[in-house]
Parts: structure tokens; sequence; C-alpha cells
């Protein structure tokens, strides 16, 4: 049975990419004995998928917008706020889902800020009880800000849709930066709101006043409980860029695969500080891969969530990944075959994880409310290699999970939340 999860303050914290990479080659009659034999071969050293009961689907919208919010009519004033009404998510092109991701890629000088809110549908019911091809929408629910914005706003962050009987058809609500419903919802929009505060102008930015914020991505990822909803064909899903060769299969079928990625710790001078870095610890060590080396502090201070006292915001990750140079996203994965595809494609991944004791053999901790880790790549067995930022060393951070490990600790208890974070081709 589906059960929204409760996301902890002190938490450290769809995709489902179903066909292979964009173009894929038909295998040439002379090729066909060796691409047979390594598809053999990868089935009897990969271990079988494990059925997940959670369909995701993750819709970038990748067009830049431009927002000119208007500047500061008088000191310790902000200017009128300027609102843009975003994509629209509905049936047939999601299942009816029970949760929702948002993130985004933004540019906002300094002196502005821009919030993003979410609301979400249910179809209409005719007078004879059948549906509709309308909704019935919430409120507009906060679920993230980034740049200059007046301290504490008011927000709302709560949902119900209440039938005629007034039985609630559906309530929920944020839970810090997850959308979560009781009830299976049929649509959901979101919208970003844009202002200019105090004029600031820095003296190497003069410009920095005037000019707009860009909204160069915004991700939705739903979530989607396969036995409790019935399920629509999805338009396709966006492929992982980038493919490999039958020759480099067989090879890493053999061998395994691994990226190169830095190990970082999250352990500073501060113990009650060290516990709560691994979010952005772990996205400071796959900056790092893509050439990108900045200290664990650049992106600490940049992703830190005011309103909730956490460092491990996943958009405010995201969103701090992408400041700092490297543009990202946030899914979530249920199938093992698309992890090794975007593993393939060269691009690590920061993977959400909760462990209850035990259950994460060799880990440098035995249990966990909510911890960051980075996957970057994979052994000849089809376990996982790992950074994991827990570890004050290198030599027992870097290390090896079972597969069967992380599908529990990672794929089913966050379902496979995950930063993906990697350059634009």
């Amino acid at each position: 049975m589906f059960q929204p999860r409760r996301r902890k303050h002190s938490k450290h914290a769809k995709h489902q990419w179903d066909r292979p990479p964009a173009g894929q080659r038909v295998v040439a009659r002379a090729a066909f004995a060796p691409a047979l034999f390594a598809a053999i071969l990868l089935v009897l050293v990969t271990p079988r998928s494990i059925a997940a009961p959670y369909a995701h689907t993750t819709r970038l919208s990748e067009s830049p917008i431009e927002l000119h919010p208007e500047p500061a009519a008088a000191p310790l004033k902000q200017g009128s706020a300027v609102e843009h009404l975003g994509d629209t998510i509905a049936a047939p092109e999601i299942n009816p889902f029970m949760e929702a991701l948002l993130s985004w890629n933004v540019d906002v000088p300094p002196g502005a800020g821009v919030r993003f809110e979410v609301r979400v549908g249910l179809r209409d019911r005719s007078a004879d009880g059948s549906e509709a091809l309308t909704y019935s929408w919430s409120d507009w629910l906060f679920l993230g800000e980034w740049g200059d914005l007046p301290p504490r706003l008011p927000i709302r962050t709560e949902f119900e849709f209440a039938s005629t009987g007034g039985k609630p058809r559906a309530r929920g609500g944020i839970e810090v930066d997850a959308l979560v419903s009781d009830q299976p919802l049929d649509a959901i929009q979101w919208r970003a709101v844009a202002v200019r505060g105090l004029p600031i102008a820095p003296a190497h930015d003069p410009g920095a006043t005037t000019r707009p914020i860009v909204i160069r991505r915004v991700a939705i990822c739903t979530t989607a409980s396969l036995d409790k909803t019935p399920q629509h064909v999805p338009l396709a899903p966006r492929t992982p860029p980038g493919r490999i060769s039958s020759a480099e299969s067989l090879a890493r079928a053999v061998h395994g695969y691994a990226i190169d990625v830095p190990f970082r710790s999250q352990r500073t001078p501060d113990p009650l500080l060290s516990g709560r870095l691994c979010s952005p610890t772990s996205v400071s060590m796959v900056l790092a891969s893509h050439g990108v080396s900045r200290p664990v502090f650049d992106v600490s201070s940049r992703a830190y969530d005011i309103r909730h006292d956490i460092f491990g915001n996943w958009p405010r990750n995201i969103q701090a990944a992408y400041a700092l140079g490297v543009p990202g996203y946030l899914t979530r994965f249920s199938q093992w075959s698309d992890v090794y595809n975007t593993l393939d494609a060269g691009t690590p991944l920061v993977v959400s994880i909760q462990v209850k004791k035990g259950e994460l053999r060799g880990a440098p901790y035995s249990e966990t409310g909510g911890h960051l880790i980075v996957v970057r790549g994979y052994d000849a067995a089809g376990d996982l290699l790992v950074n994991d930022p827990a570890s004050g060393e290198e030599s027992k951070g870097r290390l090896v999970y079972k597969r069967e490990d992380l599908q529990k600790v990672w794929m089913e208890r966050t379902l496979g939340t995950t930063y993906v974070l990697s350059p634009l081709k």
C-alpha cells in the first residue's frame, strides 16, 4: 500500500527511461554473434530487476523564460511581482499521481528573487457522475525560492478537495520539498513569481538592477502508485544522453564501469554541522567530476534552506549546483536499466537513501533517517560503486554497495529520488 513519507526536518536530507538511448543502431548481421553473447553475459552477471510498484514521469521545460520585475518604488520596498504561469501536466500524459517533485535552474541577479509554486487538480464530474474534461484546482502551494526575497513571506502548503457529501476527495500538502497526497491526483501546474527588492548594484555588476530573471529549466517529476491507480499510456519519456557500442557493453558487463568522481567527506571540526552536510558534499563531488571544483562550503551556503534549517533540501541543491556551473534536475528511478544507462553516459548520480539498522552492508553507519551518497558506477556483478560522504577517509568512503540493499534503501524507501547533474551537451 502506498504511504506518503513524512520527511523530517533533520533529514540530510519521473522519470522512467523505458526506451534505449536515442540513436541506438540496429545490429548488423556480422555483429550478431558478439552482440548475442554480450546480451547473454549481461543477463547472467546482472541481478534480475525487482518490479517497482511505482511509475515515475519527469517532464522538463527547457525554453528560456525571462521575467522583468519592476525595481523598488522607494527605499525598503520591493517592486511589484511578475508572475509566469508554467506548464500543466495531466492525463493522458501522466498517470494519476500521489507525489510530485519540482526543481529548477534559474539565473537571478542580485537584488531580485523568485518563488516557485504548484497547484494540483482533480477532474470535475458531470451530473451523471462521469468525469468531465475540466479540472478543479487547489490553491497555489509554496515549494521553494531563490535569490533576495523578504524573509518569511506568508506561504500556503496544504490542500483539500471536498466532495458534495463533505468527505474529502483528496488532501495533502508540501512536506519540505515534495508534494504528497493521500489520494490520486489528475493534474499539476507550476508558476514562478518574481520580484525585485532593494536596489543592490555591486560595483562589478552595475547592470544587476535591471537584468531579468531567466528560468532556464523547470522539471516536474510525478509518482503514481501502480496498485492504486488506473494506468494511462504515457508519452515517450526523455532518454539519457549518449550511447555506447556493443563492444563497450560487453567490456563493461565483464569488468564493470566507474566514473572518476573525487571523494570528499562531510565531516567538519563542528560535529553538529558534519551530520547535516551530506547533500552539498555529494553535490560538490559530482561538480568536481564535471570540472567544477568548489569547496563544500560554497555548495552548502547556497543550498541552505532557512525555512526548515536544513542543507538537504532537494531542489535547492539542484539550483546550487546550477549556480556553480552545472545544470541538473530532480527525478526518480524505478528501473535498474535506467540507472546503468545513465551511468554509462558518464553521469554520476546523487541518490537519497533511508536506512534501517543493518540494511546497507558495508556502510560507515548502521542506520540513518536520511542521507545522500554518490553512485559513480557499477561492478561486473551489477553492484554499485559509491562515494559515501559519511566517511572521514577516502579509503573508507569509496565503497561497493549491494544492489539489493540499494533497491530497498533507495528505490523503495525514497522512491528512487535522485539528483541528475550534468553539463548540457
